[in-house]
């Protein structure tokens, strides 16, 4: 039979999770990131203790908010966190953040602080996606690019809602959105091609709601869509 562990708030203990509601997991060695709508929690799995880290509005290098929608590791061991209120890089060595925001003067800044994904690729950069746009960032230059939808322009991305991310093993960067379906970017040539549903072709993307991409052990893509 089987049995499961609950982790749950206790308001009087201190060593439980913050929040109740969990967003997003990342294992890395023997410490488990929780991200809740409460801040991010580091378990330890040998020991059971929580490390809570909250945000503070007195901190500006603190966890920028507390809800925190996704995480990823890049090669550096970096863990970059997807919250409410920026794209936020914490260093678990020296357990500080380092936050990066929208500056609506600046093109080269996070087009949004809500970022609802996030993901580390195999070149070094960070890709953020947020409820406006797809963001690329550069660690070397510290600067932003935007991909976002122009219905002008057919070689724009199809839609500014970004609900996935994956990097496939020839290093394309597929994304999904809220409304239309899935991409694929060619980080080299700046090549793009959509995926969406219709209704005229059985063969096609059952749904153009897609939340989550996975690729398997023989290179298929599985996405998860609102509609199978």
């Amino acid at each position: 039979q089987s049995r499961f562990r609950h982790y749950h708030h206790q308001w009087w203990n201190e060593n439980s999770l913050s929040q109740d509601t969990v967003r997003a997991f990342y294992r890395h060695g023997r410490t488990l990131y929780i991200g809740t709508e409460g801040g991010l929690n580091a378990l330890n799995l040998d020991t059971g203790d929580f490390v809570h880290y909250v945000h503070d509005p007195a901190d500006p290098q603190g966890i920028p908010h507390n809800i925190v929608r996704a995480m990823d590791m890049d090669a550096q061991g970096y863990l970059w966190l997807a919250t409410h209120g920026g794209l936020s890089r914490f260093d678990p060595e020296t357990q500080t953040f380092t936050n990066y925001h929208h500056q609506p003067d600046n093109p080269a800044s996070l087009s949004n602080d809500v970022i609802w994904r996030v993901l580390g690729d195999s070149r070094g950069y960070v890709w953020a996606g947020a409820r406006d746009a797809l963001n690329s960032f550069d660690m070397q230059t510290g600067e932003f690019t935007r991909y976002v939808h122009n219905p002008d322009d057919p070689r724009s991305i199809p839609g500014d809602r970004i609900s996935a991310l994956h990097e496939d093993r020839a290093g394309h960067i597929w994304f999904s959105t809220m409304t239309t379906g899935v991409s694929r970017l060619n980080v080299d040539t700046g090549d793009l091609i959509s995926f969406t549903h219709d209704p005229a072709n059985s063969d096609s993307l059952s749904n153009a709601s897609v939340f989550s991409i996975l690729e398997d052990k023989q290179g298929f893509l599985w996405f998860g869509s609102r509609g199978g």
